[in-house]
């Protein structure tokens, strides 16, 4: 009988040790799957008395929603309150230790995050949680043991940035950027200034997903707070001054292309979006040049401060072409480059027009330009709203 208990005693022990191996197993698949935006926490203290979220068991409150305030308990003890001016539904309201301090903090969709504060019992209001194209991101624990949080944000692409808490401030990670519509996917890491660095980018064939390259020290180009760089990996190969400080932008509202040679001279030039606050957006053009393998900003098309695209003429020839005007009175310009000036040649006026019996119609004059740079109608185009005319 006792040798039975020993063998029982003995055989309990193994399987803990077993579910301990698991359990580590388990973290060790969790750490080290790694995955760009930011902005900081407000009248928040440190708490003088920490808990580590990775080894106790999280506080957790439970709350009731009013028509101007959420307030939570503890037990059934009041121990904070958020303040809101319009009605939170259970839906809009998630809960989580997002600093990992121990205790439950707040995320109410497209408001704001609220931390708790142990020491004077209170939620305080944050602002070091991410934006992305001017709306709030909801962010999720990553990582308990590491301590990381991650967003995700979809557009024509998937982006997954991880977060950690560095002397109270929010500071990303990592980056991973994929995109099945452009078969492209792309890593990034962040230096001391929080400014990306792209690790590795691969493309692949958008049917199978097959990879059809892969580049290690890829060339990109960045937004820093005030200048776009051009890069090669982590290294800088031009600093371009966009004259534009955070404060005149929206938030996170910078966007960069640059696949497009707008002065066809066999070499893709850079055209970046700014959306000023409080005003449209602003086109800047910078033109590469293959002597110094700079590039150069172009007055002439950042001056016109238009979305310039890029289509062919009637010979097959590269023109450029802008539109002013709304849906109901659209003007198209087509212009060529002459002697480094931009020159119209042709311009379409699409509008709306009321006929005789009361009746809605549609217009299309098409307009040249002579020598003198007069313009001349040479045809007026009748067609229905859904057929607008195509002028090439």
């Amino acid at each position: 009988m006792r040798s039975y208990k020993i063998f029982t005693l003995l055989l309990t022990a193994a399987l803990f040790a077993g579910c301990e191996d698991n359990v580590k197993k388990r973290d060790s698949e969790m750490i080290g799957s790694n995955m760009p935006g930011i902005t900081s926490v407000t009248g928040v203290a440190e708490p003088t008395t920490k808990r580590d979220a990775s080894q106790y068991n999280t506080v957790k409150f439970k709350h009731e929603i009013l028509d101007d305030c959420i307030v939570f308990y503890l037990d059934s003890v009041e121990k904070g309150r958020i303040n809101i001016d319009k009605k939170v539904y259970e839906t809009e309201l998630i809960t989580e230790d997002y600093n990992f301090d121990g205790y439950q903090d707040v995320f109410i969709k497209d408001r704001g995050y609220w931390l708790y504060d142990p020491d004077n019992e209170c939620f305080a209001e944050s602002d070091q949680f991410p934006y992305r194209r001017g709306r709030l991101l909801n962010v999720e624990v990553k990582n308990v043991r590491e301590k990381t949080l991650k967003s995700e944000f979809s557009s024509s692409g998937t982006e997954v940035t991880v977060y950690k808490w560095k002397e109270g401030k929010l500071v990303p990670q990592s980056f991973e950027y994929d995109s099945p519509i452009e078969g492209i996917r792309y890593s990034c890491i962040f230096d001391e200034n929080n400014n990306k660095i792209m690790t590795k980018r691969v493309t692949y064939d958008k049917e199978t997903g097959k990879t059809v390259s892969t580049d290690d020290h890829p060339e990109y180009f960045r937004f820093t707070d005030h200048s776009i760089d051009h890069m090669k990996g982590s290294d800088i190969v031009q600093i371009i001054d966009v004259s534009f400080t955070p404060e005149e932008i929206r938030m996170d509202e910078r966007y960069i292309f640059d696949d497009k040679d707008y002065n066809f001279d066999g070499h893709n030039d850079l055209r970046c979006e700014i959306r000023e606050k409080d005003k449209d957006i602003k086109y800047l053009y910078f033109f590469f040049e293959p002597g110094s393998g700079m590039y150069v900003k172009n007055n002439v098309l950042t001056d016109l401060n238009k979305n310039v695209s890029i289509r062919t003429n009637e010979e097959e020839e590269k023109i450029l072409c802008y539109e002013t005007g709304g849906d109901q009175d659209k003007n198209t310009y087509y212009c060529e480059w002459q002697n480094g000036a931009l020159q119209p040649y042709k311009r379409t006026n699409y509008y709306e027009f009321v006929r005789e019996d009361g009746s809605t119609g549609w217009v299309t004059d098409i307009y040249y330009y002579d020598d003198e740079r007069n313009e001349v109608l040479v045809d007026t185009i009748e067609a229905q709203p859904s057929s607008q005319v195509a002028v090439s």
